[in-house]
């Protein structure tokens, strides 16, 4: 996985600590494809505790920064098959999908692959819908002084999920969504 090596590589600033250093795409699909055991976060509806994200999310973005390292060698077919890795190993039964979601639909994108990304990009905004049912059933002051920050993130999210149906070129999907979001936009006055 990872490894110290006595040779200067240019970091993925994006990716924080996370994107320092080089990736071998060779080794890390052979082992994300064939080696990696995955247990049965795929099968069984499991609790997942916040002190387990930072090792989720190490792999995901393992795996994410070997996906954009592929597609600039325009290894699009491989980098889309981790892609369905991921989703497969990462279902949202176990780890719901959020704004993170959003850098591997957009590597599909990347990798011209968006049509393995639209179940994924349905299933984001369900998520996201009863998010904003949630959020509409509470007193504007609870929303405005619990939730507003999530509230904020979650229509940031929105708005990034259409813009990235659209890069796709999918009129049909981002008419969809759009149907399903007209009744949840930010308010002018946003939230205090």
């Amino acid at each position: 996985a990872t490894r110290f090596i006595p040779i200067q590589s240019q970091s993925e600033r994006t990716f924080g600590i996370i994107g320092s250093g080089r990736v071998n795409k060779d080794k890390v699909f052979d082992r994300i494809m064939t080696k990696f055991k995955w247990g049965n976060f795929d099968k069984e509806k499991t609790f997942i505790t916040n002190s387990y994200q930072p090792s989720v999310q190490t792999t995901q973005f393992t795996i994410l920064r070997t996906v954009l390292d592929m597609v600039r060698s325009n290894d699009k077919v491989r980098a889309a098959q981790l892609l369905d890795k991921n989703f497969e190993a990462f279902p949202n039964m176990n780890f719901p999908y959020d704004g993170q979601t959003l850098y591997f639909l957009d590597a599909y994108v990347a990798a011209d692959a968006f049509d393995k990304a639209k179940k994924h990009v349905n299933i984001l905004a369900d998520n996201l819908l009863a998010n904003f049912k949630f959020y509409e059933s509470l007193p504007r002051e609870t929303l405005e002084g619990t939730f507003g920050q999530d509230y904020a993130r979650d229509m940031q999210t929105k708005e990034q999920l259409l813009a990235l149906v659209d890069r796709a070129k999918d009129t049909a999907l981002k008419a969809e969504l759009e149907q399903k979001f007209a009744a949840y936009k930010m308010p002018s006055a946003g939230l205090k």
